[in-house]
């Protein structure tokens, strides 16, 4: 894996919508509990990745913009216009089948 100067392999309009998804989502007072409606999980981020990170990781480039509870990841696809959230555990990165939409609509609890 590698950071800094990745170039994602996709266009400025997905990568500015992604940014400007990721900015709101990050205004949220950290450490936050994230409750969806379509899921019978919690999602709990300790910290967000101000400003997110492009990481190259399989062939692939993504944004990382957050850090759970647990210290994993939050990524987001660079050329995914859905923001589909994923989650890095080690060399692991797998899908959470939620996307930034559904955290930015999710109901949330301040931990602080």
């Amino acid at each position: 894996m590698t950071t800094g100067d990745v170039t994602p392999d996709t266009d400025l309009g997905v990568t500015v919508s992604l940014l400007e998804k990721i900015a709101v989502i990050q205004q949220i007072k950290v450490p936050v509990q994230y409750r969806f409606a379509s899921q019978d999980w919690l999602l709990e981020v300790q910290y967000f990745v101000c400003p997110a990170t492009l990481l190259e990781a399989g062939g692939k480039s993504y944004w990382q913009f957050a850090v759970t509870s647990d210290g994993w990841a939050l990524l987001v696809e660079a050329a995914d216009s859905g923001g589909a959230i994923l989650q890095k555990e080690g060399d692991d990165i797998d899908y959470l089948d939620v996307s930034l939409d559904d955290l930015g609509s999710a109901s949330h609890l301040s931990l602080a």
